[in-house]
């Protein structure tokens, strides 16, 4: 490709400051080696979106960050490497319940107020908003929600029809306008950027079809020049390096944006680069029975989530993109109404928290009812429309005649989805529903287990949607004691042997070693379920330890029997831990029997006499007994352990009695 192509190219597109961007060209030789010391992931991105035959994928790549703020600076309003034609809204936004709109117009008036609320629950004052130093650095999240309260006034606003949403809306546009350059004060990171264009989008799309009536050409203008700055923001830093969820979240939300616009021949072509790029990603990310690669449920739900938004818009837009996406939605569909706990809560297995700014597991569920037509996800799912719900929604009266159906009780069957190592063990009689999830698989994404905890063969279990024994959950992704804890192998239901963990911790989000499972006998009757499975997390120690354990739940007796075998030829020091949930109270009955109530909910854990048992709650040395359930939360709970000492081959019998 030529300099002279590459300019015959700029003057045929009137949005592009031409003879700017060929004046950097005739220089970038320089600029293009620095680029590439610079940026590590630079030469893959390169090799990924290279194309002789678009002059774009040439300018865009060639010219380094640094250039293309110089550029945007220079040609506010002028320089796009992007021609945009007009959004397109996809879907209705209808927002049917009077719950959610009360719950909007508060937080909208909170905005008006000058206060706002970041996902961890904390608030700051809007003005500070785009400040780093307002905002601790573990709280990266902060960055993606000025989009979130842009997604809130505009919704406000389309509720009320009060202007002064509008007005607030604008000053927050306008503001982060002045201030998107990459490269200045606001905190640019690839997935948090990805996050703002999608919420971007649907606010955009809104302002778009009510253009006429709010009559305010400045808001759409700065919110177009935003628009453009996180995109291009986003395909200069693709996160391929990740290999994870990152990348997937740069990709969709870049495909959004091309879906958004006016289609034709040219940004269809233009767009087909990270078509590719994403099918090769789900087809390594997404498990053949659906799971996300990652093993966190909350990461599954988000990324299912993203998903969904992707098919309707494409299917919207009448893309044959959308079939090309259908097979991946419905397995991750599927694995999804599979793990789901009665209460429509998610299992914490791995890095997870209870909800996401996204969406929760009921607006999935719901999700995935409406648009699919899955039964048994609208079985499953509450009546509560949410605004995240409603954007797919064509019509309130297809709203109201799909949720309005018999809400019989539906609760599938067990079920070992053996690539993603997760059983869930269930049945329901006249007294008891009872679920148990079993995490018999590896510690994550093999690739990069980032959100991976040391948790092999650990469980939840859940009676008439009361938690009894819980994971930990997962506090935040800073290098903290607590972080640490979280992901060890003594916050989960487990054995720790020798007080090690089971996979080896290095760093916030990295492994030395893994525990390799493997899963030995799976069954289920209407009588009974139960599996059999072992790891070898302990290979590594002087004297190498295998620990086996067998889950066998008896649905006529209503008991649950957990045996843990451990193969060893010396000493070594066993301890097998229980986490209550919050709720839970706990009381020695009897030497050997401890009463565990929830509620209205009572079981009994039988246990050998032998064993030493010491219950825990909020200790912080030794660091046991906490829960958290979202990002910079804490909450104390009942820890049991109970402990022993083998020598060579033993084997521990723990029977739980539903009452």
């Amino acid at each position: 490709m030529t300099a002279k192509e590459i300019l015959v190219w700029l003057r045929e597109n009137k949005s592009i400051n031409y003879k700017l961007v060929y004046a950097y060209y005739k220089t970038i030789g320089i600029f293009r080696i620095v680029y590439f010391i610079k940026n590590r992931t630079s030469i893959k991105l390169y090799k990924y979106i290279w194309n002789k035959k678009d002059p774009r994928a040439v300018v865009k790549n060639l010219i380094g960050n640094k250039l293309r703020i110089l550029v945007n600076k220079l040609t506010l309003g002028k320089i796009s490497y992007f021609p945009i034609m007009g959004m397109k809204q996809f879907g209705e936004t209808i927002i049917a319940e009077s719950e959610i709109s009360d719950s909007i117009i508060k937080e909208g008036k909170e905005i008006i107020n000058g206060s706002v609320k970041l996902e961890n629950g904390k608030r700051i004052l809007l003005s500070d908003l785009n400040k780093c130093s307002s905002v601790n650095k573990n709280e990266t999240l902060a960055f993606s929600t000025f989009s979130s309260f842009s997604r809130i006034l505009i919704n406000a606003w389309l509720i009320t029809k009060d202007k002064k949403y509008i007005v607030v809306l604008g000053n927050i546009i306008n503001e982060w306008a002045d201030h998107s350059y990459i490269g200045e004060f606001l905190k640019w990171q690839p997935t948090m950027t990805s996050v703002r264009l999608e919420n971007l989008l649907y606010v955009f799309n809104a302002i778009t079809k009510h253009k006429e009536e709010l009559k305010d050409e400045l808001i759409y203008k700065s919110i177009t020049n935003i628009l453009v700055n996180h995109v291009t923001y986003v395909e200069n830093n693709l996160e391929i390096d990740h290999a994870n969820n990152h990348l997937v979240f740069n990709l969709i939300s870049i495909l959004l944006f091309y879906l958004s616009l006016d289609q034709n021949t040219t940004i269809t072509k233009y767009s087909e680069k990270y078509w590719k790029i994403l099918i090769k990603e789900l087809n390594l990310q997404i498990l053949a029975d659906g799971g996300w690669a990652e093993l966190s449920p909350y990461y599954h739900m988000i990324m299912n989530y993203w998903l969904i938004s992707l098919y309707v818009l494409a299917k919207e837009q009448h893309s044959n993109k959308s079939e090309l996406l259908l097979p991946y939605v419905n397995k991750m569909n599927l694995w999804f109404i599979n793990i789901i706990r009665p209460d429509n809560e998610i299992p914490l297995l791995n890095d997870s928290y209870a909800i996401s700014q996204f969406c929760t597991p009921n607006d999935l569920l719901l999700l995935i009812g409406l648009v699919f037509n899955n039964n048994e996800a609208l079985l499953l799912a509450k009546n509560t429309i949410t605004e995240k719900v409603s954007q797919f929604v064509i019509s309130d009266s297809v709203l109201k005649s799909k949720t309005s159906s018999d809400k019989r009780i539906f609760y599938g069957d067990s079920i070992l989805l053996r690539d993603s190592g997760r059983c869930c063990l269930k049945y329901l009689n006249k007294r008891y529903q009872v679920y148990t999830i079993i995490d018999c698989g590896p510690v994550g994404y093999s690739k990069n287990p980032a959100h991976g905890h040391a948790d092999a063969l650990s469980f939840e279990l859940m009676v008439n949607k009361k938690a009894i024994f819980i994971d930990s959950g997962v506090s935040g992704y800073d290098s903290s004691d607590f972080r640490n804890y979280f992901r060890g192998t003594l916050a989960h239901n487990t054995v720790v042997v020798d007080d090690k963990d089971q996979s080896i911790l290095y760093k916030a989000t990295k492994f030395k070693n893994f525990a390799n499972v493997q899963i030995h006998e799976y069954y289920s009757d209407k009588d009974k379920d139960y599996i059999i499975a072992s790891h070898d997390g302990y290979k590594n120690l002087e004297d190498p330890v295998i620990h086996e354990r067998t889950y066998y739940v008896d649905k006529l007796k209503n008991e649950i029997t957990i045996t843990d075998i451990i193969l060893a030829k010396s000493k070594h020091d066993i301890k097998i831990v229980f986490h209550l949930a919050p709720l839970c109270q706990v009381k020695k009955i009897e030497n050997g029997v401890l009463l565990i109530t929830n509620a209205d909910v009572s079981i009994e854990l039988h246990y050998n006499k032998n064993f030493e048992l010491n219950i825990y709650r909020g200790n912080k040395k030794p660091l046991i007994g906490w829960y958290a359930s979202k990002e910079a939360e804490l909450i104390p709970i009942s820890t049991l352990v109970f402990s022993t000492t083998s020598y060579g081959k033993i084997q521990k019998t723990i029977s739980i009695k539903i009452i």
